[in-house]
């Protein structure tokens, strides 16, 4: 039975624990291309004979693809609901990774592929997975959040050893086609457990959705101080691809790279649980602050010292990186509403998503012009920092209003 009134974080975990548990394991598989591409990278290169940086271009079609179909993608989840969008995207995902084994020796092939997986992961994403959680939850919001993405968390952690194994054992293309297999795990799961609470049978009907309207929304200077906070960040993060080629070059074996990489998932996961925790008591907006400084740290240490500290500096980077889905999926609600989260928040991901696309073409760029690895960890510190700047004035900006109805 559904009430109106309040819930604790406890009844509310008590009530929709499963759900939890669905959004973790599809966060996961979701996102497995994304953390564990950087493994692909060498061995496609010696195969098809592309620069690292060219085959790092994957991520910037990917993106492409994100950008282009989130904010459809979140009005039709506003619409339809979260659990039609995702049980019809997640075939298409598996599809999608599966094509990459038929790559050619054309790099426009790649980006194809890249650009398709974009399109059709955004509906088996975080935006539907956060919106499910977001109607769910309140008093226990934040750990809730926090749970969903320690899914992205796992995926760093077990999907570069996972595929470094297939790709030793048999091959890239190999590895992509257990990619696309891995893709479909999570359906049965979400086919079962996947509801959003306003789809919810009871005598007693859950609250009417409050909150702005997407129009509404874009013309708040709170949106866009999280939506450049967000394309900073993500920018800045843009390393991560790059991630095992820089510490092969400072002398790792490709498993001990893989095991590093590891390393920042595994933290993520302690970043995640812990902001998701701290969330639900303290300002939100100045843990984003907070978070993103020791983000910037992390690549300076990097960009000034190369591997000397990089098992500090990964973990450090892992636990600021499981803070941004928990905070900006937090602030969104709270900022904006449930009303058209979908959209909003999509919105906001197209932001994440551009600075993701670009980070990586730029911090491969300068990696080649460089001929180092220092100058491009030094401006990603620098993103990093600036992202940190932009969330302390956000928290200047009051929260809407919990009784707070705003019409179409």
């Amino acid at each position: 039975m559904l009430s109106t009134q309040p819930a604790s974080a406890t009844k509310e975990f008590g009530r929709s624990w499963r759900l939890v548990l669905a959004t973790i394991l599809g966060t996961c598989c979701s996102s497995l291309l994304v953390y564990a591409f950087s493994v692909f990278i060498d061995p496609m290169s010696h195969a098809l004979g592309w620069s690292r940086t060219a085959i790092g271009g994957f991520s910037f079609f990917v993106n492409l693809g994100y950008i282009a179909v989130a904010t459809p993608a979140g009005r039709l989840i506003d619409r339809v609901g979260v659990r039609p969008v995702v049980l019809a995207a997640i075939p298409l995902l598996a599809l999608s990774w599966g094509s990459f084994s038929l790559v050619g020796d054309r790099i426009w092939t790649l980006y194809l592929a890249s650009l398709v997986a974009g399109c059709v992961a955004t509906g088996a994403t975080i935006v539907p997975y956060s919106r499910a959680i977001n109607g769910w939850f309140e008093a226990g919001r934040g750990t809730a959040l926090g749970l969903m993405a320690c899914g992205l968390g796992l995926a760093a952690t077990i999907g570069p050893r996972i595929f470094q194994h297939v790709i030793d054992a048999h091959s890239w293309r190999t590895g992509f086609l257990v990619m696309g297999a891995a893709a479909l795990v999570p359906l049965p799961v979400m086919a079962l457990l996947l509801h959003e609470r306003r789809d919810a049978g009871g005598p007693i009907p859950a609250a009417p959705e409050t909150g702005y309207t997407r129009r509404q929304a874009i013309r708040q200077p709170v949106f866009w101080l999280m939506a450049v906070a967000s394309f900073f960040w993500l920018f800045a993060f843009g390393h991560v691809v790059h991630l095992v080629s820089f510490l092969t070059a400072c002398g790792l074996t490709r498993t001990e790279a893989a095991t590093y990489a590891g390393l920042l998932g595994a933290a993520s996961i302690v970043g995640r649980l812990a902001t998701g925790l701290i969330i639900d008591r303290v300002n939100v907006p100045f843990v984003c602050a907070l978070v993103f400084f020791m983000q910037a740290a992390a690549l300076a240490a990097l960009g000034l010292f190369q591997g000397r500290f990089a098992v500090a500096a990964i973990a450090v980077m892992g636990f600021s990186h499981g803070a941004e889905i928990d905070c900006i999926g937090y602030l969104t609600v709270g900022y904006f509403g449930l009303k058209c989260y979908g959209e909003i928040f999509g919105l906001i991901v197209v932001a994440t998503v551009l600075g993701s696309a670009l980070g990586p073409l730029a911090f491969g760029f300068m990696r080649d012009a460089s001929g180092a690895y220092s100058l491009p960890y030094l401006v990603m510190a620098a993103f990093a920092a600036g992202s940190a700047t932009l969330m302390v004035c956000v928290g200047r900006f009051p929260a809407l209003p919990k009784a707070a109805v705003v019409a179409s």
